[in-house]
């Protein structure tokens, strides 16, 4: 076994080409594999070409590009007999950049195999299960882990590539050839500039500001015959060379630093501002009732000589809440966290930090950061699960040196992650706001940097570590001496659970690591003045074998020594590499002291009434929202704007993304990912209301504008909701549900309803009375009940009534048997259509136009968007007299619907236990329909009146003339 162990890598590969499970593809993507040479071309073409013939998938066409056939026994006569399609004598990147070659390849997808270069036989079957396995979206770029030739007949140095990072690929050729391009991504990047090679055809790609969606084949499937990156060293490269010197009007940055006494950190993470930095920031430190004298001095010489503010967060220490408190006393536009650990040593390191938070793409820029004695302390967060399949994150490469050569994790260049470290965050303030800040109340103390990163994220934004050589973190210095008490690890327990709820899926898959990097026995590693317990955890890290159990029992387990970094690596079938680094986020061991019983501090909400009117925030409402989509939250938030518009408000748009329904274009251009304004609102439905959707903002006056359909609150959201300053409700049943469970003051702000000057002419056409309703079955779609307007319909007029029709509009996919009745119902009645798609708005509008009732069988609406919308439209209106439609559907105004109240039952409606809502009377509604039919002029009348009310109450005007007196009277304008 020992002799087996000697060459690992060589060994676990030959496992993974064994027992690999090809998953089945659902689709066969065609591909071309175009073969092509390079002036430093190391083996033979012959071997190449059999590489290739030999895939065990098939759908693929072999070009031989090259410009001559270097170590080759054939001629091309021999490759043109064998279905090789030749292009001698063109480059390959006119291949790949020039339109006038498309026709020597016609793949869907290509690969670019250098010569030399071999590919495992199931090399392109891995590649089309991964297309096929990324979801509803077909990637652009697939990237594929590779090697390259070890030094003097070593092993082979493997090249685990992280998932696409725009930064990294800029600094770093660590795809080389093994990618595989969508024709789509090749065609698009056409007219942007030839390039010399494929690393900066890939180049210019990260530097675009939509990038690729990528899959990963993490298997080595490519083997190339040059050398790699094998021996570099370190060597940090600038990570932005060309802005160096060129900025002459550098915008204002302000630094915040938490502190409580520690005079001797203070002066080394404020000994920059005596470099002469290129500009002077503002300093604002959030202090925890330091006593020391001496801290107190130096306090006194920052607000003397540098202008620095100190400002008290009291006496209990909340980090989040003091990063939250710094924040809203800046007045710059760009922020910078920084722990009082934490020492910039070097001239120009900030100005490389602001300069990357200035970009328009990224969201936070975070450092590598070293121990004093150069080793490293954080080179970015890594996710994984443990051993409980829990969320867990952790410092990648803790504890290792900067000469370490890395095939998994290099560090020496810019780097996507999902989070950095909270010792060192450089964002622009418009970020951090639209983010919500740290979060005060559920993450205290840990995770929270981890947090806000994620949120990021979450908002399309890149989240990067710089290589910036000689920022020290002196970790620990400021907690020595404090033990892990109990209510320390309680403390971090309540937050490791809180991530795991919010983002699970994180840890499932690191899309910046390569998913052989595994954090579930990352060893502790301690601090160098840390206690006997880091000699214990050193001696536990530097075993050089041990027994693990594995799929077949004991399987043999090694530390494989790579250019001076330790791997544990599982020979032959588990992980691969596991780095090492902590076994927790921040470590708990030397938490800082918790008054588990003192009195909540402010939170965020309550801090901005302090500060709505500062001049750091604009006046005026930001306004978060489904604005791109065309479900009825979207129209919603759309409508919102209208009425702010409506009455000159200063209103913004920010757009909340939803999965797979951004179908609607007008607010593409009008809306933002952020918004410096007083004020948020956030429109969306009540159990969304959970802030790391809802962007619930810091030092903002944050308002929820909810919609929900049940009689009572879920539990689970009260606690939830109850965080924002305000509830405002866009309906009286949305008021009295939420006032009835909440105690506390609901405000009734109407939804604004788009309404034309005047209410269009109504009148059938052709005769015929054309009854119009819709639902969707992505939904709920049991709330909407269009069976039971069926049955109205076929009730109130008999089978030989020919003029009259009943459109039933739908759209989604989890029917659950529900799209079978309805089409058997249309199949039984040739007067009833049925539309089964995804409507443009005007496409919508269109359908509402050709009909002449509305039929809403509701079981209970929040607000009720049909029955409005129809109004508008100069329809009559047949609803259930229950829920948010009873604002403005009465006898007076339309045909209300009695009802029956009834229990929800299970999986008719989230969180149904113990709700009601109305089974409305078919009879009662088929007598509608029919009192319609018979006296037309009748129902004109009850509309007339409908649209005159929603003219009243809820055109966009009316209800931005309320929405400016809100803002006013509480100081936002």
């Amino acid at each position: 076994m020992a002799e087996q162990l000697t060459t690992p890598y060589a060994s676990w590969v030959m496992e993974r080409q064994i027992d690999r499970r090809i998953a089945a593809g659902a689709h066969n993507h065609f591909f071309s594999v175009i073969v092509f040479d390079q002036k430093d071309s190391v083996g033979s073409l012959d071997e190449t070409i059999r590489s290739i013939e030999a895939q065990t998938y098939r759908n693929f066409e072999l070009v031989l590009g090259v410009q001559r056939v270097p170590g080759s026994r054939m001629n091309i006569s021999e490759y043109d007999s064998r279905g090789v399609k030749t292009a001698i004598g063109l480059k390959h990147m006119e291949l790949l950049c020039s339109p006038h070659h498309d026709v020597m390849w016609r793949g869907d997808h290509v690969m670019f195999v250098p010569v030399g270069t071999t590919l495992d036989g199931d090399c392109l079957e891995l590649v089309n299960a991964a297309l096929n396995n990324a979801g509803h979206e077909v990637p652009d770029l697939v990237v594929i882990d590779h090697d390259h030739p070890g030094l003097a007949g070593s092993d082979p140095h493997p090249v685990f590539v992280p998932g696409w990072d725009p930064d990294l690929v800029q600094h770093l050729d660590i795809y080389d050839a093994a990618f595989v391009a969508s024709r789509q991504l090749v065609v698009a990047r056409r007219g942007a500039g030839e390039a010399s090679s494929l690393h900066d055809w890939l180049k210019a790609i990260g530097r675009e500001r939509r990038q690729p969606v990528t899959a990963h084949v993490s298997e080595p499937a490519v083997h190339f015959a040059h050398p790699g990156p094998q021996g570099a060293g370190w060597r940090p490269v600038d990570p932005l060379p060309w802005e160096r010197g060129r900025m002459q009007d550098w915008p204002r940055l302000a630094i915040i630093i938490p502190n409580r006494d520690k005079p001797e950190l203070m002066r080394l993470c404020t000994g920059f501002l005596d470099r002469s930095p290129r500009f002077r920031p503002e300093i604002i430190v959030v202090d925890n009732e330091s006593s020391n004298a001496e801290t107190l001095a130096i306090y006194e010489r920052l607000e003397q000589r540098h202008g620095a503010k100190v400002v008290s967060a009291g006496p209990v220490f909340n980090y989040s809440r003091s990063i939250n408190l710094g924040v809203s006393e800046a007045q710059s536009d760009f922020i910078l966290l920084m722990n009082n650990d934490v020492e910039f040593s070097r001239p120009g390191q900030i100005e490389q930090l602001l300069l990357n938070a200035m970009r328009p793409e990224v969201g936070i820029a975070g450092s590598l950061l070293l121990y004093p004695d150069e080793r490293i302390q954080h080179a970015g967060m890594q996710f994984g699960l443990d051993s409980a399949q829990r969320l867990h994150a952790g410092h990648a490469l803790r504890g290792g040196r900067l000469g370490d050569v890395d095939p998994i994790y290099p560090v020496n260049v810019p780097r996507n992650h999902q989070a950095v470290t909270g010792a060192v965050q450089a964002m622009r303030r418009e970020v951090f706001e639209a983010a919500g800040g740290y979060d005060e109340a559920n993450l205290p103390i840990d995770y929270n940097d981890v947090d806000i990163c994620l949120r990021v994220r979450e908002m399309g934004l890149r989240v990067i570590s710089l290589p910036l050589a000689g920022v020290y973190h002196h970790e620990g210095v400021s907690r020595t001496g404090r033990k892990s008490i109990p209510p320390a690890q309680v403390a971090f327990n309540q937050a490791a659970a809180v991530m795991d709820a919010r983002w699970h899926a994180a840890a499932e898959r690191d899309p910046c690591c390569n998913p052989w990097l595994d954090v579930r026995d990352l060893p502790d590693v301690r601090t160098p003045w840390g206690s006997a317990r880091e000699e214990a955890a050193s001696d536990r890290a530097a075993g050089a074998a041990g027994k693990d159990d594995g799929e077949d029992g004991q399987v043999e387990s090694a530390a494989v020594e790579t250019g001076g970094l330790r791997w544990a690596m599982r020979h032959p079938k588990k992980a691969l590499a596991r780095l090492t680094g902590p076994s927790r986020h921040s470590g708990v061991d030397a938490a800082p002291e918790i008054e588990p019983d003192a009195a909540p501090g402010r939170t965020a909400g309550e801090a901005t009434s302090r500060a709505a009117g500062d001049r750091k925030l604009r006046s005026g409402l930001a306004v978060y929202g489904y604005f791109q989509s065309e479900v009825g939250l979207g129209q919603a938030a759309r409508n919102i704007m209208y009425a702010g518009d409506s009455a000159h408000l200063p209103v913004s748009a920010c757009n909340l993304s939803l999965e797979r329904r951004d179908n609607d274009p007008e607010f593409v251009s009008k809306s933002n990912s952020v918004s410096s304004h007083q004020a948020s609102m956030v429109v969306i439905d009540l159990l969304g209301a959970e802030p790391t959707k809802t962007r619930m903002a810091a030092g903002r006056y944050n308002i929820l504008y909810p919609f929900w359909e049940l009689g009572r609150i879920p539990r689970r959201a009260i606690e939830e909701i109850g965080r924002f300053d305000e509830i405002w409700a866009p309906s009286s049943f949305v008021a009295r549900a939420l006032g009835s469970d909440l105690k506390r003051p609901i405000e009734l702000l109407r939804q604004p309803v788009r309404l034309p000057a005047s209410m269009p002419a109504a009148g059938r056409r052709d005769g015929t009375l054309r009854i119009y309703t819709f639902f969707d079955f992505d939904s709920f779609v049991e709330r909407k009940d269009p069976a039971s307007a069926v049955q109205a319909f076929r009730r109130a007029f008999s089978d030989n009534r020919r003029d009259v029709e009943l459109l039933l509009k739908a759209r989604g996919g989890r029917d659950e048997s529900q799209r079978k009745w309805l089409l058997d119902a249309v199949a039984a009645d040739p007067r009833i259509r049925f539309v089964d798609r995804t409507l443009s708005r005007a496409e919508a509008d269109g359908l509402m136009a050709q009909c002449d009732v509305f039929i809403s069988l509701h079981r209970s609406e929040g607000f009720g968007f049909g029955c409005a919308e129809a109004l508008a439209a100069g329809k009559a209106v047949v609803a259930t007299d229950f829920g948010g439609t009873t604002d403005f559907i009465n006898e007076e105004t339309g045909y209300p619907v009695p009802y029956d109240l009834r229990p929800v039952g299970p999986n008719e409606y989230a969180d149904f236990e113990g709700q009601t809502w109305a089974a409305a009377s078919v009879e009662a509604a088929a007598e509608a329909l029919r009192a319609i039919y018979d006296d037309p002029q009748a129902a004109l009348q009850r509309t007339r009146r409908g649209f005159d009310l929603l003219l009243r109450n809820h055109s966009p005007q009316r209800v931005g003339e309320d929405l400016k007196g809100l803002l006013g009277a509480r100081g936002l304008l």
